[in-house]
């Protein structure tokens, strides 16, 4: 018992070292101001959840000012309850991420938003490549319509396309007019067949 009265004691020595040396670094009301805003600090951290936190009492004008404001950069909610002598601010939380700082509720915000948009929901798998029919199912989801004739067609665009993307890099721009008119590409074995060597394609410049 003796050792643990003297462990308490010891405690509440430090303390008060701690707050003389505060004190004696920064002044009276420096240190008084500290303490404050470590308190709305402290409670700014505090889970929403967390009852309400009484300030001392007998602030000054100046003293008052201080917590108003950093109490609005933290996003911490306050309100002054009472009547002189023991009128003072009091911290309150008001619910789940009410008291989050603009900051972090655009973060938040931000994230959920990119969450949702990168989330797209899952579609069926129509082609199915690799069971009989895959190449038939695939004209039919890509390009409806279409017949084989339509699917040389589609092939022959492809093929035009490739030409045009190599005299880009290599001559310049073959044509500023000439576009693939689809929005998917034909199978490799369909550009097979529609390749001609002895037929370029023959692009407008203008």
């Amino acid at each position: 018992r003796g050792g643990s009265g003297g462990k308490g004691g010891g405690g509440a020595a430090g303390d008060e070292d701690g707050a003389a040396a505060r004190i004696a670094a920064l002044g009276r009301d420096d240190a008084a101001l500290l303490e404050l805003l470590e308190t709305i600090r402290e409670f700014a951290a505090a889970p929403d959840c967390a009852p309400a936190k009484k300030m001392p009492s007998g602030l000054n004008g100046f003293q008052r000012a201080m917590v108003h404001q950093y109490c609005e950069e933290l996003c911490v909610r306050e309100e002054t309850r009472g009547e002189e002598p023991d009128r003072a601010i009091w911290l309150y939380k008001v619910g789940e991420g009410a008291n989050e700082s603009a900051a972090e509720r655009f973060k938040r915000e931000l994230s959920e938003l990119i969450k949702e948009k990168n989330t797209a929901p899952e579609q069926e798998d129509e082609v199915r490549l690799g069971v009989p029919g895959w190449k038939d199912r695939y004209y039919d989801a890509k390009f409806p319509g279409v017949d084989d004739a339509g699917r040389r067609e589609v092939a022959a665009a492809y093929v035009e396309g490739l030409q045009w993307v190599m005299r880009y890099y290599y001559d310049g721009c073959a044509s500023w007019k000439w576009f693939y008119p689809y929005h998917y590409a034909p199978f490799a074995a369909d550009l097979a067949a529609a390749i001609d060597p002895g037929q370029p394609a023959d692009f407008e410049l203008a």
